[in-house]
């Protein structure tokens, strides 16, 4: 069911950022230079968030010229850390599909939450995103 990613959520003030990315150590342990890009994501849940009360995030991206649905199933965050089971599939246009989702078990999963209720956008959110190779 899914990739498994390890995510570290930092909160940074401005200056601390700022800091952060002129240290030479960033540099030298990067691969390359940083890639920068703009994302734009929309996040659903049913009227009731019964998404967010099982701990699932379902969003679509658009991420360049493509739109990408992702389904993340263990959101919590301890410590700091998050490593949730996330769920990737091309999308076309801004409205999620569960239809695309080729695994059965996920899509039985997401369908057994969400029920007869209807999928509306909860909010968005439109960031640049830095990207390093270290």
């Amino acid at each position: 069911m899914g990739d498994r990613e390890l995510e570290l959520k930092l909160t940074l003030g401005k200056d601390a950022l700022d800091r952060l990315r002129r240290r030479p150590i960033l540099r030298q342990v990067s691969v390359g230079r940083p890639k920068r890009r703009k994302l734009r994501s929309i996040y659903y849940d049913t009227p009731d968030l019964r998404l967010y009360h099982a701990n699932i995030s379902l969003r679509v991206r658009r991420d360049g010229r493509r739109w990408l649905q992702t389904a993340k199933f263990g959101t919590q965050i301890q410590h700091g850390m998050s490593n949730p089971i996330e769920v990737e599939q091309p999308v076309k246009g801004n409205a999620p599909n569960l239809g695309v989702i080729g695994d059965v078990a996920l899509k039985e999963k997401l369908a057994g939450i969400i029920l007869d209720q209807p999928l509306r956008p909860v909010f968005e959110t439109c960031v640049w995103r830095t990207t390093r190779t270290i």
